[in-house]
This record gives C-alpha cells, sequence and structure tokens, in this order.
C-alpha cells in the first residue's frame, strides 16, 4: 500500500492524474490499513482485558 500510496503522490505531482482523483485513489488505498489497525487494537485489548479477569 505504501508504494502505491507513493506512486499516486508521484503521480499527481508530475500531473499525470488530477489531484482530485488521486485524493479519492488515496482514500481507497487507506481503507485496508484502517482495517488491519482496528482489528490488531481489537486483539490486542482483548488480551489486556483477558489478563486482567486472570489477575
Amino acid at each position: 500500500m505504501r508504494v502505491d500510496l507513493s506512486r499516486l503522490y508521484w503521480a499527481a505531482k508530475a500531473g499525470q492524474i488530477e489531484t482530485s482523483d488521486a485524493s479519492r485513489l488515496a482514500n481507497l488505498l487507506a481503507i485496508p490499513g484502517r482495517l488491519i489497525e482496528g482489528g490488531d487494537i481489537e486483539a490486542r485489548l482483548a488480551t489486556l482485558e483477558r489478563r486482567e479477569l486472570e489477575s
């Protein structure tokens, strides 16, 4: 995803694509990252809650 975002940035900067299109595409590329991050946080929270119950 980082590579795609980087390519998107440089394409917009070079005028190869409109910045409004680049913005929309960047938002689409960011969605999976937010989903993964949210899942990681949920898993960590569940682990902490389980440890708290065990102590």
